[in-house]
């Protein structure tokens, strides 16, 4: 399946997305990624890398990857929203849960992508090309630069029943926006 451009005014979803058994997913460029882990001269497991020393925390601050933590083993819909289009989990039908702001993204690829820790455990060039192609189709075009982001999270109308669901508000940045995002927030979503 060929991968989706967000464009001004528009909105990208992604159903079925999963997030392998663990309580994590991670949103980013995997490109933006490769270039923090070569210029901090880390090792191929970022997992150990951001989990014993304080460059997970700088990492998202830095706007390399945002995690998001608390998500229930389940299938989610993904929306990734440009922030001049009427957000999904804004909709009154929708049952918001999780609203934070503060959060920002360098994109150096044009490619965002949702993707979970195991891809952490073992992250190379390979690794990036493999995220950034992803056959899954949990990648989103846009163009490469700054973003600042808004999380939503809550269930919205899917086929006519309320699904689990996660909302990223895009809103590109001449400039790198400021950050004041929860770095450990939990997404857990409560479902009908």
């Amino acid at each position: 399946m060929p991968t989706k451009r967000l464009s001004p005014g528009s909105q990208v979803i992604l159903d079925e997305v999963l997030n392998d058994t663990w309580d994590y997913l991670f949103v980013g460029d995997p490109f933006t990624l490769l270039r923090f882990q070569r210029e901090h001269g880390l090792q191929e497991d970022l997992l150990a890398e951001f989990t014993t020393t304080d460059l997970g925390d700088r990492a998202v601050e830095e706007g390399v990857v945002i995690p998001l933590s608390g998500i229930v083993n389940q299938p989610y819909t993904a929306y990734f929203t440009a922030h001049d289009h009427e957000a999904a989990l804004l909709r009154a039908e929708s049952d918001l849960q999780h609203h934070q702001r503060g959060y920002r993204l360098h994109l150096h690829g044009e490619k965002l992508v949702l993707y979970t820790i195991p891809y952490l455990r073992s992250f190379s060039a390979e690794t990036a090309e493999r995220l950034a192609e992803s056959p899954i189709r949990q990648v989103v075009e846009l163009s490469s630069g700054w973003y600042g982001v808004e999380i939503l999270a809550g269930q919205t109308v899917v086929q006519g029943e309320l699904e689990p669901s996660l909302e990223f508000v895009l809103r590109p940045r001449d400039e790198a926006p400021e950050f004041s995002g929860p770095i450990n927030y939990a997404y857990r979503v409560e479902a009908d």
